[in-house]
Parts: structure tokens; C-alpha cells; sequence
């Protein structure tokens, strides 16, 4: 989807990962964070690839520290979810053909791990196949890559009733050119390149009066976004793409082999079948 540099899917513009959403059909799991409404619910999303967090350690520690920051704030009440990318499942030996991660991102997911198991349950670690749009809706704040469509399926998310905070990360010496190239998009979006930046958002999270970083929170423009790119998802985006590129069309080539076909086994095969298996009646 829209967002992440390796993706070309987005072309057909059409959101289908929401259609089961939209019908009601998708798995929900079985969380009390999402029923929770007395907490302020964080997500972590990291991505993969050289330009994720995952394969920058120091940035991954620093936002590790500085959520266990807000975990303990007086005054607040922060709940964490952390959903991994699904490639992170995929086996690392031997090298998956999609994806293996690296040993730098093989630590990371190790070090969200034993950050999950160590809180007394005020963070937990999805399995990787959980979807992530359920948590996009009841999360408040989010923190993920910026070279990834995580935060634009937030943004559909995003009402004047449902305002949210999205926090992402990119490499600054191996930025992601969709995101960056459109300036409406990044407008809605909390941008940090290092720990130090990483902390300031934190501050600013803690103390927006006084922080002298002031976060963008997106509401209403953040949905209009979405829909401006991608329409508004309504459970019917199969039918739209099979409009889009014609599958219920029967293919000129398609109808030529068809005939072909039956040219074939009606003027060849049958005809030589006879003569090897010439009737017996009488």
C-alpha cells in the first residue's frame, strides 16, 4: 500500500487488506487491551529491511527506554502493543526466499521480546500474524517506520472523535523517497531520525505545553487523506479490482486457445480414438 518504497501494489488504488476488515470477517484477538478504554494505547509497528528499526539498534533501545518513560509516568496510563512484521515468522536458517532477517534484526526482535516478557504485562508482543488493523483503530499513538504503509492505514483511522498521534522513523542516509516526496502526507506525520530526536518526542508526549517540540496530531485531514488515495473502504474492494483489470473479460488469447482446444479434441483426438477403438456392435 501506499508508503513503503518496496511496494507497487499501490497502483491499482484500492485498499483489499480492509475488506474482511470491513465485513467483519477478520480475526480479532483476544486482547484487553483493545476493550480497555481507561488506558492510552501505544503501538509499535516496525517493519523490516535496512531501513527499519529493526536494523538500527541504538534507535530501537532509545525507543524502548523512552516508552518505559511514559509506562511510568504519574498521571498517565499507557498500555503497549507491539505488532512484528510478518516476515519476521520466516525462518532465518535457511535463508527464506521473501525475507531472512539479519543478525542485526534477529537482536532487536530478541530485545522486544524480553522488553514484553519483563513488564508485568504492561507490554505485549503479537504473534506476527495477528493483523494489524484491529490495533490500528483502538491505538492512540503510533510508533512505527516511516518506509512501510502502516501509518497510512492509521490515518483511516483517524476521526475528529478519534484524533492520533503517529510517531515514525527513518534512516536519514537511506530515507524512503514516497513518503518524504509528498508533503500533505508528512504534514500528519511525527518524524524522528536518532535517540536524542526519539526523546523529544517522549517530552513532548509528557509535556506538550512546555516540550519545544510540538506533535502533530491527525484528525479528520489525516482520513481524508486516505480516502483522497485510496477511496473509502466499504468490503467491495475484490468486486472493484476485478472491474479494474477486467478479470470477468474473457482475454482474446484466452478464447483463441479455448477454441484451439476444442478444435483439437473434436477433430483429432475423437476421429483417432475411433480408429484404435472401433465399435463391437453388430
Amino acid at each position: 500500500m501506499y508508503g513503503c518504497d518496496s511496494c507497487t501494489i499501490h497502483e491499482h488504488s484500492l485498499p483489499i487488506a480492509f475488506t474482511r476488515f470491513m465485513n467483519k470477517t477478520l480475526p480479532i484477538p483476544n486482547l484487553d487491551v483493545l476493550s480497555d478504554k481507561s488506558s492510552t494505547v501505544i503501538m509499535i509497528a516496525p517493519s523490516v529491511g535496512p531501513k527499519s528499526l529493526l536494523s538500527h539498534v541504538n534507535v530501537l533501545s532509545a525507543l524502548i527506554s523512552g516508552v518505559d518513560t511514559l509506562l511510568s509516568a504519574d498521571g498517565f496510563h499507557f498500555r503497549v502493543v507491539i505488532k512484528m512484521h510478518p516476515f519476521t515468522a520466516l525462518s532465518a536458517q535457511p535463508p527464506h526466499p521473501l525475507h531472512s532477517l539479519t543478525s542485526e534484526e534477529q537482536l532487536s526482535v530478541k530485545a522486544l521480546k524480553e522488553w514484553a516478557n519483563s513488564s508485568n504485562g504492561k507490554v505485549v508482543m503479537l504473534d506476527a500474524s495477528v493483523n494489524a488493523l484491529p490495533l490500528l483503530e483502538r491505538a492512540t499513538i503510533l510508533i512505527c517506520d516511516l518506509d512501510s504503509s502502516i501509518p497510512f492505514e492509521y490515518l483511516y483511522f483517524c476521526s475528529e472523535k478519534t484524533p492520533k498521534q503517529l510517531l515514525a522513523y527513518y534512516d536519514a542516509g537511506n530515507a524512503p523517497q514516497i513518503a518524504l516526496s509528498d508533503t500533505s502526507y508528512m504534514a500528519l506525520i511525527n518524524t524522528f531520525t536518532t535517540p536524542l530526536e526519539f526523546f523529544g518526542v517522549v517530552d513532548a508526549v509528557l509535556n506538550p505545553a512546555r516540550a519545544s517540540l510540538k506533535l502533530v496530531t491527525a484528525g479528520v485531514e489525516g482520513h481524508a487523506f486516505f480516502a483522497n488515495k485510496y477511496s473509502e473502504p466499504d468490503g467491495k474492494e475484490v468486486e472493484k479490482m476485478a472491474a479494474v483489470r477486467k478479470w470477468k473479460e474473457v482475454p482474446p488469447l484466452l478464447l483463441f486457445l479455448s477454441s484451439l482446444h476444442s478444435f483439437i479434441k473434436f477433430n483429432l483426438l475423437f476421429p483417432l480414438l475411433f480408429l484404435y477403438f472401433p465399435s463391437t456392435s453388430s
